[in-house]
C-alpha cells in the first residue's frame, strides 16, 4: 500500500462488472476493497482521511512495484 494517502479526482478505478467487493470491521469507517475473483486487496478508503484512498501500487498499470523501494514495518516489536 502507499504510504500516502490519494484523492478520488487524482485516480480513476475501473472495475470489471462485480469483481470488486467491500470489506468493513470495527467501526466500520475505512472500506478495505478486494477483487472478489482473485483475492488481491486492492485498495482502501482510509479512516484517518475519509474520501482518500491507499493504493496497492502492484494493482496500478505502468508501476513496477517490485523495482520500488520497501519500509518493512516491525509491528511484532512494537
Amino acid at each position: 500500500m502507499t504510504a500516502f494517502t490519494v484523492a478520488p479526482e487524482e485516480i480513476n478505478i475501473e472495475v470489471s462488472g462485480d469483481a470488486l467487493s467491500t470489506y468493513q470491521f470495527g467501526l466500520k469507517t475505512a472500506k478495505h476493497h478486494f477483487c472478489n475473483k482473485c483475492g488481491i486487496y486492492t485498495f482502501h478508503e482510509t479512516m484517518r482521511k475519509s474520501g482518500h484512498y491507499r493504493l496497492n501500487l502492484g494493482c496500478i498499470e505502468g508501476v513496477d512495484s517490485l523495482g520500488l523501494p520497501v519500509e518493512i514495518f516491525d509491528g511484532a516489536s512494537i
